[in-house]
Order: C-alpha cells, then structure tokens, then sequence
C-alpha cells in the first residue's frame, strides 16, 4: 500500500477513532438520562450525581476504542481486510497509550478515573487494557507482516489525527444535547 494511503487512512482512522470514543461517553450519558455538552475531545454530563451511572458514562468511550480494536483483530484474521483491521487495531491502542501518556502528565483521563473510583489504584486498569490491546497488535503484525515503513506511516498518520483533534477542540463548536 503506497505511504499516502496508509497515512490518509490511519489518519482518518484515528479522527472517526477519537470522535466515536467521545460519542460512547455521550450515547451512555443521553442512555441514562443527562444532558451532556460535546466538544471535540470531550464530554461533559450536566447534573451527574450517581457514581455508578459516572462510571457507566466513563467507561463508554473507553470500551468503544477497545471494541474498535477488536474489530480490527476480528479483520486481520478475515480475508482480503488485515490491513484495515491492522489499522483499527494499531489506532484503538495507540490512542489509549496517549490518553494514559496525558493522565501521566495533566489530568486523570477515563480509565485512570474508574480505576482511582473502583479502589484499584491509578493504573491498573490503564495496564490491563494497554497490555491487551498491545498485545494483539504484536499478534496482528506478526500475522500481516507489514514492515517497519508501516510504523513510520502509522506514527505519522496517528501523530496528524490526534493533533488535529487536540488541538482542533478550542475552533469546533461546542454541542449541548
């Protein structure tokens, strides 16, 4: 697969990636009842008072992202589709590493926070999570094969998307719903 292509595609694996965790978060708080405000990168429930329906609305994005990930196993094993897979796989842990990589260095980010909430400690389930999805990355590239250009195509690709959505948070509108 020619560089652009895989750079364009991990790219936008990365954004839809982003956007669908964020939309996981909201489907639960909507689901049990709150409003709740949409920005790029975040959601925010309003009146939230229940603990179990936070960790509920918590957990949503996070399990979205690893069920992304799953799919993308599920395809790497399918025929004619490891690469898409390989590609929702790789984005799914790479996008918790660096939610794990901010909880390290500003702000508790979901899976710290249920973590901290369920008395596990900070990172346990940051490790468990982290270890599974990268684990079947290791499964998924030994299966595929896809060279070392492939890393530097995904790095950069995963590297555009997730500054885009960074960064991009403070220009796109704010949704309350």
């Amino acid at each position: 697969m020619p560089a652009i292509k895989v750079i364009a595609q991990i790219f936008l694996i990365t954004v839809l990636g982003l956007m669908a965790h964020e939309l996981g978060h909201l489907a639960a708080a909507k689901a049990l009842g709150y409003e709740a405000v949409l920005n790029l990168n975040s959601v925010r429930t309003i009146g939230l008072d229940d603990p179990v329906h936070g960790l509920i609305i918590t957990g949503a994005g996070p399990l979205l992202t690893i069920g992304q990930g799953m799919l993308g196993y599920y395809l790497i094993r399918s025929d004619g589709r490891a690469m898409l897979g390989l590609g929702l796989l790789v984005c799914a842990a790479v996008q918790r590493l660096f939610a794990a990589i901010l909880s390290l260095i500003a702000n508790p980010n979901d899976e710290m926070r249920m973590s901290v909430e369920l008395g596990l400690g900070s990172w346990t389930l940051y490790a468990v999570i982290l270890a599974g999805l990268w684990w079947l990355v290791l499964r998924g590239v030994k299966r595929v094969k896809p060279g070392w250009s492939y890393a530097v195509w995904v790095w950069l690709g995963t590297s555009l998307g997730l500054t885009l959505m960074i960064f991009g948070e403070g220009v796109m509108p704010v949704v309350q719903l």
